[in-house]
């Protein structure tokens, strides 16, 4: 099916259920990042995994990859499921994807789920040039700059095969799409993502690692306050990976405080 401009985006839904769970993976990753959760949540939900555009096996035919596009491949999927009463689940950039999603569909939406995702509100690097300087380095040799901003998002206890998966898997991604998402995903925090959080009106649950990135726990408070935060110790940037055990009953409890069901 497609996605916005006509890029075909791949996605899979199994399991049925009240309350579709729609999971958005983050920068220079794809829906195979939630196999830990697809089994173990499709026995009570429909679970709606996708591929964002330029990412995974969706297509790569535009030129925009922008906190503005990637929403509108989200929304495509929910259009050709016929879903409502969604609870979006986006790690990382997928974080500010859902909320964006929200924002233009807040009818659909009943809650979100951001995993290891909105630290960055508020930081100085990202101030001024900072977003230029940061993506320059990728500009100029993509695949080293990579490879070292993903081998510093796992801790010392981060299984070494796990690591070397992960690190093949986004590195093998198209540069294009990874410069422009990453300086989309950046300019989001810094500009717009305050204010597009701070005016839903839905729940809001955020899984985040105390180890990865810190996360500013009273600023988040002043732009979401009725964010409900738990932090994850031991595991890096892939809290659902790195011990799916944990997050998924995390995550079990959240989907419960949101629609009134428990298991």
């Amino acid at each position: 099916m497609s996605g916005w401009e006509g890029v075909p985006v791949a996605y899979e839904s199994v399991g049925v259920g009240p309350t579709p769970l729609v999971f958005v993976h983050g920068w220079m990753c794809d829906r195979t990042f939630w196999r830990s959760q697809t089994e173990e949540f499709a026995a009570d939900h429909q679970v709606v995994l996708i591929d964002l555009g330029g990412h995974g096996e969706s297509g790569r035919g535009r030129v925009d990859w922008t906190m503005g596009g990637f929403p509108e491949d989200v929304i495509a999927v929910l259009d050709a499921l016929d879903l409502d009463d969604v609870i979006l689940v986006g790690h990382s950039m997928g974080g500010p994807v859902v909320a964006e999603v929200a924002a233009k569909v807040p009818n659909r939406i009943r809650g979100l789920v951001a995993v290891d995702a909105y630290q960055y509100f508020g930081l100085p690097v990202l101030r001024g040039t900072g977003v230029a300087t940061m993506v320059a380095r990728f500009e100029a040799e993509f695949v080293g700059a990579a490879r070292t901003v993903v081998q510093n998002m796992f801790v010392e206890t981060s299984d070494p095969a796990l690591i070397e998966r992960i690190t093949g898997k986004m590195l093998a991604g198209p540069p294009e799409v990874g410069i422009a998402a990453m300086r989309s995903n950046f300019e989001w925090y810094r500009d717009e993502g305050a204010a597009v959080l701070g005016e839903l009106t839905l729940p809001i649950t955020v899984i985040n690692s105390t180890e990865y990135f810190p996360t500013d726990l009273d600023l988040l408070g002043e732009i979401a306050p009725s964010a409900v935060v738990t932090l994850m110790d031991g595991v890096g940037h892939f809290v659902m990976l790195e011990d799916a055990s944990q997050f998924n009953g995390i995550l079990t409890d959240a989907i419960a405080d949101m629609t009134g069901q428990r298991r």
